[in-house]
């Protein structure tokens, strides 16, 4: 008989496989996404991002070989300017889409201010008192 402390497992296998961290350091680093690396290695690219969640060691490869992708990218980038033949304006939305970081056109600033309503009000009312437009 089996100890009933002893519970089956829910749910199907995952299929997680260790080897799969050189698998993804090395494919990704070929300039592929995450999808790809699905697809190389037969899941859903959903598999891949919960195998990042639950291995972190599967984490780490992933985002070694995506920063090797990047680089795959920078030098491919590199070679059409030297006059490589490519199509530069989809290497630099490779990179724009995977180190937007590094490589977006605009940059993003944020502001903030810090003041209550009532002080604003108050100031309109002061101004206005003073015979100064709104």
């Amino acid at each position: 008989m089996s100890d009933p402390a002893q519970k089956r497992p829910v749910g199907r296998p995952s299929g997680y496989d260790p080897s799969y961290c050189q698998t993804a350091i090395e494919f990704l680093s070929e300039g592929h996404s995450i999808a790809g690396l699905a697809g190389h290695i037969g899941v859903a690219r959903q598999t891949v991002v919960n195998w990042t969640e639950q291995h972190p060691e599967f984490l780490a490869a992933v985002k070694t070989g995506q920063a090797g992708a990047v680089a795959w990218w920078e030098k491919r980038v590199r070679q059409i300017a030297d006059g490589e033949p490519g199509n530069v304006v989809a290497a630099i939305f490779g990179l724009k889409n995977r180190a937007a970081d590094d490589w977006r056109d605009k940059q993003h600033v944020e502001h903030s201010v810090d003041m209550a309503l009532a002080d604003v009000i108050d100031a309109a009312r002061k101004r206005k008192d003073a015979g100064a437009q709104p």
